[in-house]
Formats: structure tokens, sequence, C-alpha cells
């Protein structure tokens, strides 16, 4: 780049600037909080890993501070999105003249899940959506993903079995990539300054060993699981085949009872199991009746 390479007290001043013409309502309500420190910024790029052959999803774009620390590193293509029209009008000024940024002013959970365009994805999105998008990238094609959430949720995404923050989202997570929470990302990193902590994490995408209805279905097992997490797993999964699959209470009782041996809670489930479960209940369902 050929344009002044900005320090932090000058992210700063231009965030100011930018918000100056925001009330503090409007931005409550968009959940606009913008990274100002330059050092977390590059620490987020760094975890992508870079490279010239890369085409780069950046989520929740803002004033293009991160989409700076990512052309830096010379990738193939960058799309930057951002659903804010004067913050994408602004993108569009800021990197009109270089061909590889290309600014999309939509709302990202209307592009996920996306197949095959983009190789790394790099994000500092509002915490309001941090679910949404964690189940779009689920759902996406790529090889490795860096992002913020707020702390308390990625902990979620890296929570042992048994433990209180264990849940769904951890379970599908855990079976999709290897989850790395990288480090605490303080407040005080942004502008206006959120309620919480963020933390960075990275997601690099692994085999998944389930076939794509196996992996359909345990998408709709889990949060029926998880609605009473301390109840025994047998009883989860016989309400589920009941309710939802249209069983009748006899027969799933017999598949539960020749499924399930061990008397296990369902926040206790590792996700292996709910795996191995997905998969016979998917072949129990395809036989014919």
């Amino acid at each position: 780049m050929t344009e002044e390479y900005f320090t932090s007290n000058d992210l700063k001043r231009r965030a100011l600037e930018f918000l100056r013409t925001r009330s503090p309502q409007d931005l409550k309500e968009r959940d606009q909080h913008l990274m100002i420190n330059r050092r977390e910024l590059r620490y987020i790029v760094d975890v992508a890993d870079i490279l010239n052959e890369d085409v780069v999803l950046e989520i929740g774009a803002g004033l293009g501070f991160l989409t700076e620390e990512i052309l830096s590193r010379d990738p193939k293509a960058i799309f930057a999105v951002e659903k804010d029209p004067e913050l994408a009008l602004l993108l569009k000024r800021r990197f009109g003249s270089e061909p590889r940024v290309k600014v999309i002013c939509r709302d990202i959970l209307e592009l996920l899940p996306f197949r095959g365009k983009y190789t790394k994805v790099v994000a500092n999105p509002p915490f309001s959506i941090s679910s949404r998008i964690l189940l779009g990238l689920l759902n996406s094609e790529f090889k490795i993903a860096s992002i913020t959430f707020q702390y308390e949720f990625a902990e979620r995404l890296i929570a042992t079995p048994g433990s209180s923050s264990y849940g769904s989202l951890t379970v599908l997570t855990s079976l999709k990539f290897d989850a790395t929470l990288v480090k605490r990302v303080h407040k005080s990193s942004f502008i206006p300054r959120p309620d919480v902590d963020a933390a960075l994490v990275k997601l690099e995408v692994k085999e998944l060993a389930l076939e794509p209805e196996d992996w359909d279905l345990l998408n709709k097992m889990l949060p029926s699981f998880f609605e009473r997490r301390k109840r025994k797993l047998s009883n989860a999964l016989e309400d589920f085949l009941v309710k939802r699959c249209k069983v009748r209470r006899t027969i799933a009782k017999q598949l539960v009872k020749r499924l399930i041996s061990e008397d296990i809670r369902v926040y206790k489930t590792p996700p292996s199991e709910f795996a191995r479960l997905a998969k016979e209940v998917r072949d129990f369902l395809a036989r014919p009746s």
C-alpha cells in the first residue's frame, strides 16, 4: 500500500470522527464497536495466515482498519462485507483504487453459508450476531477463520463435556473445526467500548467424519437435546424420535435401548457420541418401514 500505515492513535482519531455523526442510541442499535488497537488487528490477520493465493472474506469491514491490515499481506482478493450503507460508501472511497478489494454492502447473514469462493475468513463482527455467524460458518467451505467473539461466547466453543458452558454449539464446533481461543482482547481495544472483553478465536476446518445427511440430522437433534441439558441422554433421544421423527414410542424405546448402554446425561456426552447417534438414527430412519 502507498498510503500511510496508520498507528493506533490515528485509528482512534478516525473512529471518533465517524462516530460523531451517530447518536449513542444509533450506535447501540447497530451494535457498532470499532477496533482501534493496531496490535490486535495484526494478531487477527496473523492467525489467518494469509497467503498471496488466498481469497479473503472480511465480515463487518467498518472503517477498513482490518481491511488495511489484510491488504498488507498481499492476498489475491478481499471481499469486504459491510451492512451499513454509509460505512460501505466510505470503504469504496477508501479502496476505490485497489482492484483486489471488493466492497459488498449486504448483511453477512444473507450471504452465509457459502461454498467454494473464499479460502480465509477474517472478522470482527457485532457480538449480537455471533451465534448466527458461527452457524453459517459451520455450513460453509473455507480453510481458516480468524474471528473475534464476546469472550464468554468464545469459551462455549471450546468447553469440555460436563462444564457449564458446554452446549450444542460446542459439539458442532468440535466436530467441524480445530478451534482455539488464541487470546483475550480487552474491551479498551474498541470504540465505543463494549461492556465485556472479546476473544480472538481460530477455526481451522478439519475433515468431517459425518455424511451431509448425518450432519443435517445432528443440527436438528442437538437443540432439542440441550433444551434440558441435565436429563438422561436416553430420554432426550427417545423424545426426539417420538416428537420430531414421528416414531412410535414402543419402537423408539427399543432403538434407544440398543443405541445407548451408558446412563449418561446430555451435558456430559462427548461430541463423538452425538455424531455416532446421528449416524445410527439416520440409518434407522432411512430403512423401509
